[in-house]
């Protein structure tokens, strides 16, 4: 539970700290779809679907900035953000994936090909932007592209058809490619963890390796292969009248008793 915990709590990071870039390029994206489509498409129909569009990623937006300043290693608060973040995601993509329907001009096949051009380029970005978590690059991607296709396929002619068949390609290829892009994500997520788990073991290890030397009765030192001290408790500082530092970095073999040397090389 503890690592999963940890995952999801890195996956979330993640997808928040992309989120408003793409929160901003989205709305852009759809600025510039919005005042294109305006002139086939009835200025009504333009004005509330980009109007869904902003306030969907104004919703968003604030959404994210109340995660990131409020963040939690609880796992019951983080599995729910995470689910709150998707259904945004599925929410936005929704509303994206109507303007296959509501922005697709029927007689004009240049604004066609530029809506077409627009959600294909959405997707891609959904790619990198939600690659962190699967569930959320797949549906926002399939919730843009799929409502396109279904409006070409309902279209007819053999063009129609044939885009919309390449759309399904295009959608398969991208949640495969979503598959392995994540799938490396997730493995480098659980290798940090495990990483940063050990570090910090070893730090508890050492701190306690430490705490018993200094809090030795007897004195005791740690030397090098040459003969020179890199480490010494207390009580041995005790012993010998003298401070830590000045018996730390001294080189054993200029002390004036040398009786110590024969069994020091020997343990070597």
């Amino acid at each position: 539970m503890k690592k999963n915990t940890a995952v999801q709590s890195v996956q979330l990071q993640q997808l928040l700290s992309a989120s408003n870039t793409a929160l901003i390029t989205s709305t852009l994206l759809a600025t510039i779809l919005a005042y294109k489509q305006y002139q086939v498409i009835a200025p009504s129909v333009v004005l509330a679907w980009y109007s869904l569009i902003v306030l969907v990623a104004l919703s968003r937006i604030v959404l994210v900035a109340a995660y990131k300043r409020f963040p939690s290693d609880d796992y019951s608060i983080t599995h729910a953000r995470l689910v709150r973040f998707r259904i945004g995601v599925l929410v936005a993509g929704l509303v994206w994936g109507s303007a296959g329907f509501l922005m697709f001009p029927s007689y004009n096949p240049q604004h066609q090909i530029f809506l077409i051009f627009m959600l294909a380029g959405l997707s891609a970005g959904g790619v990198i932007s939600y690659s962190a978590d699967l569930v959320s690059a797949i549906v926002f991607s399939i919730s843009v592209v799929m409502p396109l296709v279904i409006r070409l396929f309902i279209t007819g002619d053999n063009l129609s058809l044939a885009m919309s068949m390449a759309g399904i390609l295009y959608l398969g290829f991208i949640i495969m490619s979503l598959r392995h892009i994540n799938r490396n994500l997730s493995e480098n997520i659980a290798l940090n963890i495990e990483v940063r788990a050990r570090e910090e073991a070893v730090q508890v290890s050492e701190d306690r390796y430490r705490l018993l030397l200094n809090h030795s009765p007897v004195g005791i030192f740690h030397y090098d292969t040459n003969l020179i001290i890199t480490y010494c408790n207390n009580r041995l500082a005790d012993i010998l009248h003298d401070s830590v530092d000045s018996i730390v970095n001294l080189d054993m073999k200029i002390v004036q008793d040398q009786s110590l040397l024969p069994a020091l090389d020997k343990a070597l």
